[in-house]
């Protein structure tokens, strides 16, 4: 069932990582059916600078993403389910600037990747009521 939702795209650099993982988690399409649910989502983050050293210069930083989604059947537009998902990564911000800005953005990518497992888990449990068997989710990597 989680194969028969089409992704829709999600705004900027960040949606399509996003994106790209989250249609990794739901397993890929079949060619010879048509997708019956709609997942539209969309991103926020918030990038905070915190532990602040005596020069005033950060030591450590929390990126956090919120996910809001609806799935929707294609057919009849009925909403499915809808909610959000959040999750936050740090960072040590290092005296290099390069090294600090791939902390940065593993960090990043690492809270992409855990709001994409959070939304994936809650969709097979709405898809799949109490009683149903439901093929498990990878495992985090």
């Amino acid at each position: 069932a989680l194969a028969g939702i089409e992704v829709a795209p999600v705004a900027n650099y960040d949606g399509m990582r996003f994106r790209r993982h989250l249609q990794s988690l739901l397993g890929p399409e079949d060619a010879d059916s048509s997708a019956q649910y709609l997942l539209q989502v969309t991103l926020d983050d918030n990038l905070d600078y915190l532990g602040i050293r005596p020069d005033d210069a950060a030591s450590f930083g929390k990126v956090r993403v919120w996910a809001t989604y609806v799935l929707k059947e294609k057919a009849s537009g009925r909403v499915v389910t809808q909610g959000s998902a959040r999750a936050t990564s740090g960072f040590t911000i290092a005296g290099s600037q390069y090294a600090s800005l791939y902390a940065e953005e593993d960090a990043r990518y690492k809270a992409l990747q855990q709001a994409a497992q959070i939304i994936a888990r809650r969709l097979a449990v709405a898809l799949h009521p109490a009683g149903q068997s439901a093929a498990p989710l990878p495992a985090k990597s």
